[in-house]
């Protein structure tokens, strides 16, 4: 099957969302505190404080940045050995961030990120963004035979989401609402990408949101697209980024600014050339060559954009996903200028 390859290598290395959850409200009290990697080039100097660090990733198109900044040597040039770490989904490596056994998370959830940090479960950094809403890189998607034939269709049926609490949640919402559907009405079951096709397949659930590649993956599964998730209020806005912790972040200032530019120069990239994206997204998400080529990608900003990343949070207060309003300018450390 389709990225067979991909969900081993997953399965051998993540932790459930629940245990996830679960681990970083009990280490509440001690997030931030996280020790750093052995391999360190000490507080002095121009170099990173830290010289080698480990990044969680979900393989998806999201991460498309980060593949062509290792394969091109942009982490090499700034003074960084990066070793990844693909997990499921991008809260099932918050324990790790807490342990520091893992310095980053890349690709992470913008909404499961800014609900935590809200919370007081972890306090978070987000260091570089990782991809936008574009309008065919994001859906919902049902079989060719379902009776949900549109969005008011969706009333008491099951939707598959990753979390609850993630940005697939809030698209969702946000297009329900836009149609006159009350988001209430529906019922999200958590379901990694890389096991909602099947399950749709099997009719354990009604409907799918889905991301690329495993979007592409779906439809040529047979499931077709019900409605598209970035369209507008949702048109461009961000989907993930790139965090840690505020402790880590404020220990290794040299090391994230040495990160984002690499993760710019990976970025510029990736806007620039889709033939270089397929390429890094076959070798890293084992997609099929014959499917590559139907992939929709992402757009790539090269630095943080403050006012796109509070409509975002302020589209989750709206949507009753915050209880407060959330200044993301207070959890965001503002991107390094260019490599020199």
């Amino acid at each position: 099957m389709p990225f067979a390859h991909a969900a081993t290598r997953l399965k051998h290395q993540t932790r459930l969302a629940a245990v996830a959850a679960a681990v970083a409200i009990a280490t509440a009290g001690v997030a931030g505190c996280s020790s750093g990697s052995s391999s360190s080039s000490g507080t002095g100097g121009s170099g990173p404080e830290q010289t080698h660090i480990t990044v969680a990733e979900v393989p998806a198109t999201d991460e498309v940045p980060f593949y062509l900044a290792l394969k091109n040597g942009y982490f090499r040039q700034q003074g960084l050995t990066v070793t990844p770490v693909p997990v499921h989904t991008s809260v099932d490596a918050i324990p790790e961030l807490v342990r520091g056994s893992v310095q980053i998370i890349i690709g992470g959830n913008d909404v499961s990120f800014f609900n935590v940090e809200a919370k007081g479960v972890l306090n978070v950094r987000l260091i570089a963004p990782a991809g936008s809403c574009t309008q065919n890189s994001f859906a919902l998607l049902t079989l060719p035979h379902s009776t949900i034939r549109k969005p008011s269709d969706l009333a008491g049926k099951k939707i598959s989401v990753p979390t609850k609490a993630s940005i697939n949640t809030l698209l969702i919402n946000s297009q329900l609402q836009d149609s006159g559907v009350n988001p209430s009405s529906v019922h999200y079951v958590d379901i990694p990408f890389v096991d909602a096709s099947a399950a749709l397949q099997a009719h354990q659930i009604d409907a799918i949101s889905m991301i690329e590649p495993f979007l592409t993956e779906a439809e040529t599964s047979g499931a077709e697209e019900l409605m598209p998730l970035c369209k507008g209020p949702t048109a461009n806005i961000p989907l993930s980024g790139d965090f840690t912790t505020a402790s880590w972040a404020q220990k290794n200032p040299r090391t994230v600014a040495a990160f984002q530019r690499a993760m710019a120069q990976g970025a510029a990239a990736a806007d620039s050339n889709h033939a270089a994206d397929e390429q890094v997204l076959q070798a890293n998400v084992k997609v099929p060559p014959s499917m590559v080529s139907l992939v929709n990608f992402n757009s790539y900003p090269t630095s943080l954009n403050v006012a796109q990343i509070q409509r975002l949070a302020d589209l989750m207060f709206d949507g009753g996903m915050l209880k407060a309003r959330l200044n993301v300018t207070s959890i965001m450390v503002p991107t390094a200028g260019a490599a020199g």
